[in-house]
């Protein structure tokens, strides 16, 4: 899995690729409080286009992190999410309040097995 953080003016931008399970989640976890939820941005991108394959692990650690971090006055995009992911947003009703959105998902499922 590769993690990376790039601030763009007042924009933070944020990838995932890779190869994403569940005994990367800590390593994640990690990154995110270090290098996302800590960093004063008001806008950030997640982009997900470069995930090749993801577990049910990692899709559960997503949305716990997106969940957490997204709020009013600092809206959270994920672009390229994997289906499960925006599936997964959409039915525990993440999406509805505005902060959390999913731009585009991935037109193949990377293998959730």
């Amino acid at each position: 899995m590769k993690l990376r953080a790039l601030r763009v003016g007042k924009e933070l931008r944020v990838s995932i690729s890779g190869l994403m399970v569940g005994s990367d989640c800590s390593c994640l976890e990690h990154f995110w409080s270090r290098r996302v939820a800590s960093v004063d941005s008001p806008r950030i991108m997640l982009d997900l286009d470069g995930i090749e394959e993801i577990d049910a692990v990692a899709i559960a650690q997503l949305v716990t992190l997106t969940r957490r971090t997204a709020r009013p006055g600092r809206p959270l995009t994920i672009t390229a999410a994997p289906q499960m992911l925006a599936h997964t947003l959409y039915k525990i009703g993440a999406l509805r309040h505005g902060s959390l959105t999913v731009d585009s998902h991935a037109t193949e499922e990377p293998y959730a097995g």
